[in-house]
């Protein structure tokens, strides 16, 4: 997950649960690698080689998310993941002054059109599924980009990128039934709008800080 403006804020939810509960609370990570061993672990043998690209502030755990239609999961930010916990009607954001990522500015149909991107967060890992050769997760992208900054020159993007034996690597988070990346320009108040949840005055804008969220994919 990355973001084409400087001093905003996006969050990637990943999850492989659901529940209902009220008050999102966000933890930071203690150990990266135990956590997606618990993720994904019931679908794959041998997760290893676990590295963050990013400063360790911009991932953490996230509980009680079911009024998201996530109960629980890792959390990747362009911020501070602990500041999430606020009402939206606060501007959250941090900017570190880190470096962007190659793979998010080049991808797709629009790549190279953003060449300026800044706090990109990463996380990789090697793993090999064991229960069948398909790996599923939901995820949710919310962003404080939202609804200013959408189908403008600035965008945030989540990718989930998967490489097979160290070969090319190949996206494989996009809108349901297409081949379009899962960013603000692609869904916002104006465009896909069945996928767009609006926080400011929504059931969960008293303590998750993001203007607008997406729905589970």
């Amino acid at each position: 997950m990355n973001l084409f403006k400087k001093f905003s804020l996006s969050i990637a939810c990943l999850a492989t649960s659901f529940s209902f509960a009220q008050t999102i609370q966000f933890t930071q990570v203690n150990n990266l690698d135990m956590m997606i061993a618990n993720i994904f672990g019931v679908q794959c043998d041998g997760v290893s080689n676990v590295q963050l690209l990013a400063v360790p502030l911009q991932v953490g755990r996230f509980e009680n998310g079911g009024i998201l239609g996530l109960n629980s999961g890792l959390v990747l930010s362009t911020g501070v993941v602990s500041g999430s916990q606020q009402p939206s009607g606060v501007f959250n954001s941090t900017g570190f002054g880190t470096s962007g990522d190659a793979d998010i500015a080049n991808f797709g149909a629009n790549a190279g059109q953003f060449p300026t991107n800044y706090d990109a967060c990463v996380v990789e890992f090697d793993f090999t599924p064991t229960l069948s050769d398909t790996i599923r997760f939901t995820y949710v992208l919310a962003s404080e980009e939202y609804p200013e900054y959408a189908n403008t020159s600035f965008t945030d993007r989540f990718l989930f990128l998967v490489s097979e034996n160290s070969g090319a690597y190949a996206n494989i988070a996009f809108l349901p039934g297409t081949t379009t990346p899962v960013e603000i320009n692609s869904v916002n108040q104006a465009v896909n709008s069945q996928y767009y949840i609006d926080n400011l005055g929504g059931p969960n804008a008293g303590s998750f800080v993001f203007d607008a969220y997406t729905t589970p994919f």
